[in-house]
């Protein structure tokens, strides 16, 4: 936590100063009070009447500092939140690409969603307490200075109050609405990166996410302040109004005692600084069980953070020579799947996998990308393990096609280049061309937002291979990429692919379109749970 707290200690420091000053104008208002007593037992009523022209600024001030503590209170916890939102995104990209399975995205969900509105509420609460921290002391010091302060009870001006829910309703206004669309945007570009957390990590799209979602987070925690601060604001109206009431009261009862229409006795009712020696003890016991409550899933939070972050050293690989695994069993759900893998694949060299479904394919490729830790051991890029390569380094030579085709909310040229801040229009354009999608253009620009529902499935494995080919790694590693394609899309892809030159590419699939098949240099099959060349 000291980590959040000193990224924000700006605001923590003025945070503490308005407690402070605050806390001091709350008790101040009992050495007004007790003032306008004094003017009106000495009959002294110009003093009596500057006095309480003084007060009226006085209790302005007085009440923007109960408004000024909760605005504050916002912001200091937002910008925790804002921290901590940030660098549970960066989470992922930290961890190591075999930990990101079901488990850690649905964690990972209920972090950013559930935990960090509780986390939210226990700031809040945490922040309230110093307030009432500083009102409790100042107030009992204060107290004790004066002995007693004086309060009347008096509802001259009760109808005040009444304008408070009229005021509060235009000081609120949409701003809840705005702060509620703020937060859907959010989400719903942190789902698609969860959703597809894995393939963004083998593209090496964290960065990009990460200042997108950074970008939707700093608006979100602006709106989250504004929404927050009207409320503060309605608060310190009401409290405001109530104060004008409760302060009237000592005014009028003044000069009624100035005028002998009351006693003293019926004046001074209750001290006034009692309520603020009461009320943060009251507070803070009414807020305790939040606070314990929240306080763990907190604390698990931060550790969750710091726990298992993943060390992106090795060795950096500047082009991929071969890939070879070395005797490797492969098991899923404690399931032999492939069993004494020993396999070299060459670079510039099309490799073909089949094998019927279920045989083990896509686990091939999992294996390749690094999804089984406990064998990366045994797979040697050039000549390293590839438990000693840099990860990153890795990635920036692949390209990954999925089965399924991703497509970003974005547009055409952002979803080919996959974000590249120096996107390359007409090489996008030549590639669209290559592919056999320039019609997509349609004598509109590449910065046209895509349609997913009206793409064919052909289409989408061509927007894929496009993506490959402007992207140009070393490595295409293709997951049963004419999968749901009739005869005539498999022929397209199977075109293109043989028109891509010095690349490896490893591609699986159960076709038995032989034109399709013959785009390969190479043909491997899983048959008996051994993977073997025909």
């Amino acid at each position: 936590m000291k980590e959040y707290i000193f990224r924000a200690r700006k605001n923590l420091f003025i945070y503490l100063l308005i407690c402070f000053v605050g806390a001091s104008f709350t008790a101040g208002v009992a050495f007004l009070y007790k003032n306008l007593t004094n003017y009106a037992l000495d009959k002294d009523f110009h003093s009596l009447i500057k006095i309480a022209i003084f007060a009226i600024p006085f209790l302005i001030l007085e009440a923007s500092f109960d408004y000024l503590p909760r605005k504050y209170r916002s912001i200091l916890t937002n910008n925790i939140i804002f921290y901590l939102r940030n660098d549970l995104i960066k989470k992922v990209d930290s961890k190591p690409i075999s930990d990101v399975n079901l488990t850690f995205r649905n964690e990972f969900k209920n972090k950013m969603i559930n935990d960090l509105e509780t986390i939210k509420g226990f700031l809040n609460n945490i922040f309230a307490i110093i307030l009432y921290f500083f009102m409790f002391i100042i107030s009992l010091i204060s107290a004790l200075y004066i002995e007693k302060t004086l309060t009347l009870i008096m509802l001259l001006l009760s109808f005040i109050p009444f304008l408070s829910p009229f005021i509060s309703r235009k000081i609120l206004s949409n701003k809840k609405e705005k702060e509620i669309e703020s937060k859907n945007k959010y989400l719903d570009l942190f789902n698609e990166f969860n959703t597809n957390t894995f393939y963004i990590k083998i593209s090496n799209l964290g960065d990009v996410f990460y200042y997108k979602l950074k970008k939707l987070a700093y608006n979100l925690k602006n709106q989250s302040i504004i929404f927050e601060s009207s409320l503060a604001k309605t608060y310190a109206t009401s409290y405001g109004l109530g104060n004008i009431l409760y302060s009237g009261t000592w005014i009028v009862g003044g000069i009624f005692v100035y005028k002998d229409l009351i006693n003293l006795p019926s004046l001074i009712a209750m001290t006034t600084l009692m309520t603020t020696i009461a009320g943060p003890i009251q507070s803070v016991a009414d807020t305790y069980s939040e606070i314990i409550s929240a306080k763990n899933i907190f604390l698990d939070y931060i550790k969750y953070l710091d726990r298992d972050n993943f060390n992106e050293n090795g060795k950096h690989i500047d082009y991929i020579d071969s890939i070879s695994f070395n005797n490797i069993d492969i098991y899923y759900s404690d399931r032999l799947i492939i069993k004494k893998l020993n396999l070299e694949l060459k670079d510039n060299t099309k490799y073909l996998i089949l094998g019927d479904s279920g045989s083990g394919k896509s686990t091939f490729l999992h294996l390749i990308l690094g999804l089984f830790k406990d064998k990366n051991k045994y797979i040697y890029v050039n000549d390293s393990s590839l438990d000693k390569i840099n990860r990153k380094s890795y990635y920036d030579k692949i390209y990954y096609i999925p089965q399924e085709t991703i497509i970003f909310n974005a547009s055409l040229i952002d979803n080919i280049s996959l974000f590249d801040e120096n996107k390359d229009y007409k090489r996008a354009e030549a590639i669209l061309d290559k592919v056999g999608l320039i019609y997509l253009l349609d004598d509109r620009k590449l910065d046209i937002i895509i349609d997913y529902s009206k793409l064919s499935g052909g289409e989408k494995k061509r927007l894929d291979l496009a993506r490959a080919l402007y992207k140009n790694k070393d490595i295409l590693i293709m997951d049963e990429v004419t999968s749901g394609l009739d005869i005539k899309n498999e022929n397209i892809i199977g075109d293109i692919i043989k028109r891509i030159k010095d690349k490896t590419i490893i591609c699986v699939s159960h076709s038995k379109n032989e034109k399709f098949l013959q785009s390969f240099d190479k043909s491997l099959k899983i048959e008996n749970k051994e993977l073997k060349f025909f």
